[in-house]
């Protein structure tokens, strides 16, 4: 499977990522609702990643963490539509640091003429897929992009998402991931989480105000990390 992220402090690569995300105006912080209906002190927009120079990065962040795997997929998968540029971006960062994969993604409408069908891009039929996605909340994007690919012919191996929101799951008091793990057989690994961002900000002045809030929504929403890191 994956190489576990080492408990306790966040590391360098992990607060270099939430740094990238503030620069580029991805990750902001306030009051926000979510697509759940809930108050969240933090938003994530990957739609700011709208130039090729941070889309390249992006990328590569996505590369770097998916060459950590044992498994190694033959396919990219990113739902549409914020998945797309994902998966576009992940394969051809894994192709710079010689990793050769395809990608594939879906259309949310089916068209009946031309490259007809749900699927563009590369065939998954008997393939190790991964998928690509930006957020974990609840699981359900990950379970559809799931049995798209299954009634593919394809083999999920896992999914790397952006964020894990650390949020529980719709049917359950575990957390999403732990729950697509037990029910889904799907690996999630994130290149950060919520309790990533919560460290960073025990220690960034510029985020410190946040803390609190951010601490507080953790509880409500989620399950606070096994070992949290002291204050």
């Amino acid at each position: 499977m994956f190489v576990e992220h080492a408990r306790g402090k966040i590391n360098q690569i992990r607060k270099n990522f939430i740094e990238f995300c503030q620069k580029n105006e991805a990750l902001l912080f306030g009051e926000f609702i979510t697509k759940a209906e809930r108050r969240s002190p933090y938003f994530f927009n990957f739609g700011q990643f709208s130039s090729g120079a941070s889309v390249e990065t992006l990328g590569m962040y996505y590369a770097q963490r998916i060459l950590l795997m044992d498994k190694k997929p033959d396919v990219i998968f990113g739902s549409a539509y914020k998945g797309i540029p994902l998966s576009v971006s992940a394969a051809i960062a894994l192709h710079r640091l010689g990793l050769a994969v395809e990608f594939c993604y879906n259309r949310k409408e089916i068209k009946d003429h031309g490259e007809q069908g749900r699927l563009i891009g590369g065939c998954m039929n008997n393939k190790q897929v991964l998928i690509v996605d930006d957020v974990l909340s609840s699981g359900i994007s990950v379970i559809e992009a799931n049995q798209l690919i299954t009634e593919a012919g394809g083999h999920v191996i896992g999914a790397v998402v952006a964020i894990d929101r650390e949020e529980v799951g719709n049917n359950s008091n575990k957390l999403a991931r732990d729950e697509l793990m037990e029910k889904h057989d799907i690996y999630i690994d994130s290149l950060i989480s919520l309790s990533d961002i919560i460290d960073l900000a025990k220690t960034s002045p510029s985020l410190h105000k946040h803390l609190e809030s951010l601490i507080r929504y953790q509880k409500e929403n989620g399950i606070p990390p096994e070992h949290p890191t002291e204050t």
